[in-house]
Order: structure tokens, then sequence, then C-alpha cells
């Protein structure tokens, strides 16, 4: 008796010697040296490894390797077409038959049959469980030690004396803007609280008609009542107005002060229809946040430019972590502070491993950032995050991903609000102004 009987014998041992030649006879069976292959256009196909090992490839492309199966396994495959070889340099036999043939067969043999199936498919699902189980005990391990690393990084960083020299030169905002900020971050406020206390400021009240009567809005008509301003735009409108004006005199004239100045604004208007759209926070609070969110970076700026033979250095201390220190020099509340000091950390750990009370705001925050890079980027790139699924799950948004959070979602309010918006944001959009 040659080799390969014997092997086939031994694989289908406990059948009558009847049935295996009817089975035999109706597969194709494969002894396949190293280098050689065969393919199967046929759908539906089953593959049964007699002897050794072989890899099963999409199409005919040995480089698209979809599964590789051991001797006594088998694979059911619904690919259109595919192409077997044996796997390393070693050969193979290799049963191929479809799903037409395998009905044909006695019921015995059948049964026979779909017992190997079913057993191989579940030793490779608990292969993969347990796989899967491995990978997720390691992005743990990573994330946790991401967490350390960035705690040990910045630890004491508030007493690095070149970043306490810029902190304590970093003009603050406004002291009417900063109240308003604190009003504003109360469970309590109102709009109309909010509103009145615009009105009532003579310095918030000449922001909000400066800055509404300049093109940065391209008005037709001049705007000189404050009432008639807060109902144009709406409070959360004139409050983001308020901080950004605010915002724009602590920063440099520079070229790259005033990207990033351009920058925060934009995610600003992002993060405040998110937070509308979503209803995970205030809006203006959100607002607020993402005007605030890039400080550091501004600070680094500052650093390098006096401190320039250690700006490599520099590179190495955290932005924002950097921006959490100077908001907390200013006395703004917690809450902003720490969503800064949190902003980017659901590109490497998972919603729920953030602190639950600034979990909406951080996460609000990362994904106006998703919005602005794919929109940056054009729609036709497609950008792909380590939490996408899961930031968009906690907004209300399952089954979405950040293209058609723009399409379906975001962009349709972005064109039927955009009178209220500033033409820097509708050039961004590249919408036009409506109403």
């Amino acid at each position: 008796m040659s080799d390969d009987k014997k092997v086939l014998r031994n694989f289908f041992n406990g059948l009558p010697q009847e049935i295996l030649r009817e089975i035999i006879s109706l597969s194709a069976i494969n002894r396949l040296n190293h280098g050689e292959f065969f393919e199967s256009d046929t759908t539906d196909t089953i593959c049964i490894v007699i002897d050794g090992e072989v890899v099963i490839c999409e199409g005919n492309n040995l480089n698209k390797p979809v599964l590789t199966i051991k001797s006594g396994e088998c694979a059911r495959q619904t690919l259109p077409k595919i192409t077997v070889s044996p796997a390393r340099d070693s050969s193979a036999m290799v049963m191929v038959l479809n799903k037409r043939l395998l009905d044909m067969m006695p019921e015995q043999a059948q049964l026979f049959l779909y017992k190997k199936i079913y057993d191989s498919d579940n030793e490779r699902i608990s292969k993969y469980l347990f796989e899967l189980k491995k990978c997720d005990e390691k992005r743990a391990v990573l994330v946790d030690s991401l967490r350390q690393k960035g705690l040990q990084k910045n630890k004491d960083l508030s007493k690095f004396e070149p970043v306490r020299k810029i902190l304590d030169k970093i003009q603050r905002l406004p002291s009417s803007i900063e109240n308003l900020m604190a009003q504003i971050s109360s469970e309590k406020t109102t709009p109309r609280s909010i509103a009145d206390l615009i009105k009532n400021d003579p310095s918030l009240t000449g922001i909000v008609l400066k800055r509404i009567n300049s093109s940065y809005y391209c008005l037709e008509k001049k705007i000189s009542d404050i009432n008639y301003a807060i109902f144009y735009l709406g409070v959360d409108q004139i409050y983001q107005v308020i901080v950004a004006e605010g915002l724009r005199s602590t920063l440099a004239t520079n070229p790259e002060f005033q990207k990033l100045y351009f920058h925060s604004v934009i995610i600003s208007h992002i993060s405040s229809e998110i937070a509308r759209l979503a209803l995970t926070s205030q809006p203006a609070v959100a607002s607020t946040i993402a005007l605030l969110h890039d400080l550091g970076k501004n600070v680094k700026f500052l650093l390098k430019e006096q401190n320039p033979k250690i700006t490599d250095l520099i590179d190495f201390l955290e932005a924002a972590e950097i921006g959490n220190i100077l908001l907390k020099s200013w006395n703004l509340p917690e809450n902003i502070c720490e969503v800064v000091k949190f902003h980017m950390h659901p590109g490497f750990m998972h919603p729920d491993e953030l602190p639950q009370g600034i979990r909406p705001a951080v996460i609000n925050l990362y994904v106006s950032h998703l919005v602005y890079d794919q929109i940056l980027s054009s729609q036709t790139m497609e950008i792909k995050y380590a939490y996408e699924d899961e930031c968009l799950d906690f907004l209300g948004w399952s089954g979405y991903d950040i293209k058609k959070v723009i399409e379906k979602i975001l962009m349709p309010e972005f064109k039927r609000r955009s009178s209220l918006y500033p033409e820097s944001f509708r050039k961004f959009l590249k919408i036009e102004k409506t109403g």
C-alpha cells in the first residue's frame, strides 16, 4: 500500500471501505510539493488537509493568505476563487470538494465530514478567542505603560524653570471672560443668565459687537444692538465669539500662533455642534474647552523661541499637561483643565477607561479632532482610529464611521445653520452661507 493511501485510511479511520472509495471518487485529492499549488473556481469549497499544512489564499494572489490549515483540519470557504499551496518548505495532501459533491455522498460520509468541519471550526474559534484575549491583555499593559510614562514625564513639570518662566509671562484672559467661563461651567447657569451677564458688561458687549460687525461674519447689515446680536447668533455662538477673542489676545501674532488659533476656533465650532446634537454636554462648555485645548502647544512654541539650545528636550514635553498647568494657574474650572489634560487619551485608551466625570467632554473633543482631520484630508481619504467605533457609540452614533457622521449628521446641520458661523468656518467646510 502506498504512503498516501495509508495516510488516507488513517484520516478516515472508522468509515467502511466502500464509503471511503466513494469519497475518493467524488473528491479531488492533490499531493502538493513545495512551490506547487492548485486553484478552485467553485464557490463554497471544502478543503480537508489529510497530511501536512496548507495556506489558502484569496483568488490567485499567493501574497494574500486567508487561512492556514494543518493536518486533520477542514475549512469551508465561500470565496469565488481560492488558491491552495503547501505552507513553508513542505509537501501536503489536500482533499477538495464542493458542497454539491458533498451532498451526493452517502449520509454516513456526510456526517463524518461535517463533524470534521465542525470540530475544526470549533478549535479555530477557540484559538482565535485565546489570541484575542492575549491581545487585549497586551493592550491593557501597553495603555498602562503609556499612562505611567506620561505621569513620570510630566511629574513636577510646573516646577521646570523654563516652563515656569513662560507661564508667568503669558497674558491671562480678561477677568470678565474668566468670570463668564466660571458662570458657564456651573450647572445652575441658564442661557438667560449668561445673556444678562454679557449685556450688563460693557467690555463683553464691545467684544461681541466689534466681532459680529467685522469681515469675520460678513453680515450685510451692521448690528448695533447687543440684544439683537444675541438673538441672531444665540447665546452659545456669542459666548464662543467672546472666548475666542479673549484667547486671541493671549497669543502672539506670528504665523505659528495664528495657525494654532485658527485650528482651535474650527475645533470649537465642530465640538459645539457635536455637543448640541449628541446631548453629551453644554455646547458652550464644549466650545470653551476646544478653544483652550491646545494652549500647551502655544507654550511649547514660546519655549523653543526662548530656549533654542534645548528644542529636542522641549519636544518631549506633553503639550496637554502644560495646557492643564497654564489653565490651573488662571484658576479656570477644574473640569476644563482636566479635559485639556486627557483630550488625546482616547487615541490609545478605551472610553470606559477615561475618568468618568470628564468622559463625555473628552470624547466630544477627541471626535471633533477626528472630524477635523477627515475634512482636512478630503472626504475621499479614509482614516482609521483605534477607538473610533467606541467613541461614536458613546455619542449615540453606533454603526457610523467618521465619514458617515460628517456626511449624514454634521454636514446637514452645518449647512442649515451656516449663517451663524464665521466666514472662515464656512470656507473650511466649503459651504455657502444660507438664510
